[in-house]
């Protein structure tokens, strides 16, 4: 990778270069992996410190009082800085002062911030705070220069040992992705690939690449959790509220177990309604433990009454809670024998087959190209194949949805992958392997809308957060259409279009010619009447909108065929 360098992070008064100033600049000059010298200096704004950042950094204007200002520091942090390449975590922020102060810079940059993004897909977070964390890397003054600079200055290191940890193949197609996207990490990295292959890299033969990560960064497989090898004898049905003592099972197994007499009376209840096959209509205050209370006797009946049981939520938080803490921490301490898969819509999980489609395609938008390189890494190593994995920002939804599981793609048997490496079915299969079911209101009526397709068979129905239960209802069993839906579409189409010619016979090129010219101006003709009739629409609606909507985000209109009605 890069051999000397100068890691540099600045404390500023705020975001913009123009406006703002500043306050504080940390480098060090790494040589060999190794920290070779170091410069810090405090600098005397001209404005008082934001409240702010005074809380952020620590910082505050007695400390700056009698530091010099930058036309005195800047000097000296130029000539420390010389002509190494310059290394920052969102380095980019950083140059960006630096030019305003000094004029553009001629040193080539390097964001670790888009390197840890690549490298470690499975992290929860990518700001340097949260890369610290997620590595044990010790940042004693986090938002101080000279200890965020130490703190980057390791967390490069990890990141090259990460890298060498990956599979040259996957090293190969991340270079390739990041060449579209005008990488500057492309030429450390064909570099290392070199150093790892002797120059003798190749292209991989299609198959997906595997790769070798540090299993910090690697998730347990997802879509299943078991219950430990050595599992106890279940208790009668009607003996179930004894857990919840306060000497009970749960309190002696549970950690930070607190005796709730309210979870007991919830259990009797959906005991009772389970056992009279009753419908149970329960509302429970915060701090009752209600996930707890339903959960056991919901698998307790999958388990002594051979009937599956599904659980549906319409939040992620509490589908995270169900699934990450409580339903773990009840299989611990009651060590039932029981199985729960975490189920999800389709488009929630990788189709193997679109994205070995985009590796050959190699036509990709610079934006489009940076999240291929991440999805890159993560795709080689994740087990459950599951978007939520990979931290995907709303702009990156678009490129999701060309690499993504849909039914109007999906090849079904006659896909190379279906049997042994499809994430769908292997979702499927754990859902029809377990007892218990944890998935969303929405794939819950699309499991109605589908006939019961979607789901596999099950018995008892716990439904949480019930008072979503209509809008998840409008959502699935109506239609929608959105602009964004629309520019997806014709983002697709259009991609399409632009295929290379070489596919085209000689002999029909011309047609083809005429033909695709003719679908571009229709493509551009749809695209401004979409563009036209959302706006139309936007502001109808906007217009005649009940009051009861004004001043909100969301309005609604509702439309009959003999006119308009609030």
């Amino acid at each position: 990778m890069l051999g000397s360098f100068v890691v540099c992070d600045l404390e500023t008064t705020g975001l913009s270069p123009r406006q703002d100033e500043i306050i504080e600049i940390g480098m060090a000059l790494v040589e060999n992996g190794e920290v070779a010298a170091s410069y810090h200096s405090l600098v005397r704004p001209s404005q008082k410190l934001p409240v702010s950042i005074r809380r952020l950094t620590g910082i505050d204007d007695q400390m700056l009082a009698s530091c010099p200002e930058l036309p005195e520091v800047l000097p000296r942090a130029l000539e420390f800085l010389g002509g190494y390449p310059l290394v920052g975590h969102n380095v980019g922020f950083d140059k960006s002062f630096l030019e305003e102060a000094a004029g553009p810079l001629k040193n080539q940059s390097y964001d670790t911030l888009e390197l840890a993004r690549v490298v470690l897909p499975f992290s929860p977070g990518f700001s340097l705070s949260a890369l610290c964390r997620f590595l044990g890397i010790k940042n004693e003054k986090e938002h101080r220069s000279l200890s965020d600079v130490l703190a980057t200055v390791e967390l490069y290191g990890k990141l090259v040992e990460a890298l060498k940890r990956l599979d040259t193949r996957v090293i190969l197609q991340v270079t390739a992705f990041l060449s579209q996207a005008g990488s500057s990490w492309v030429k450390p990295l064909s570099g290392a690939l070199k150093d790892l292959t002797g120059g003798a890299a190749q292209k991989g033969n299609g198959e997906p690449a595997v790769c070798a990560i540090p299993e910090l960064s690697r998730p347990e497989q997802y879509n299943v959790k078991t219950a430990p090898a050595e599992t106890s004898f279940l208790p009668e049905f009607e003996d179930l509220p004894s857990l919840f003592e306060a000497k009970g099972r749960l309190a002696l197994n549970l950690a930070d177990y607190e005796y709730r007499p309210q979870q007991e009376q919830m259990v009797r209840a959906v005991s009772s309604a389970l056992t009279g096959r009753k419908y149970l209509l329960m509302e429970a205050g915060t701090g009752t433990g209600k996930s707890i209370a339903y959960l056991i006797p919901a698998l307790h009946w999958a388990l002594t009454r051979g009937e599956r049981v599904v659980v549906s939520t319409r939040t992620i938080n509490l589908q995270e809670q169900l699934w990450s803490k409580d339903i773990p921490g009840l299989l611990g301490a009651l060590a039932w024998p029981c199985k729960a898969a975490l189920v999800k819509g389709r488009s929630n999980y990788l189709c193997l087959r679109r994205w070995s489609g985009v590796q050959a395609a190699a036509n990709s938008r610079p934006e489009e190209a940076s999240f291929y390189a991440r999805v890159q890494v993560w795709a080689a190593a994740t087990a459950a194949g599951d978007r939520s994995e990979l931290n995907i920002s709303s702009f990156e939804q678009d490129y999701w949805s060309n690499i993504c599981s849909d039914s109007e793609n999906c090849l079904g048997t006659l896909c190379r992958w279906f049997k042994g490496q499809c994430y769908v079915t292997k979702a499927h299969r754990a859902a029809e392997a377990a007892n218990l079911i944890i998935t969303n209101h929405s794939l819950l009526f699309s499991d109605i809308r589908m006939e019961n397709k979607v789901l596999p068979d099950y018995g008892p129905l716990v439904i949480d957060e019930a008072h979503h239960l209509e809008d998840a209802a409008t959502e699935q069993l109506g239609r929608q259409v959105s602009w964004g839906a629309v520019r997806r579409w014709t983002g697709i189409v259009s991609r399409l279009l632009g295929q290379p010619d070489i596919l085209v016979p000689s002999a029909d090129f011309e047609m083809w010619r005429q033909t695709r010219q003719e679908a571009r101006n229709a493509l551009a003709l749809l695209i401004r009447d979409a563009q036209l009739f959302f706006e139309s629409a936007r502001v109808l609606v906007v217009s005649r909108a009940s009051s009861n909507n004004q001043g909100t985000d969301r309005r609604t209109l509702r439309i009959r065929r003999t006119g308009l009605e609030n």
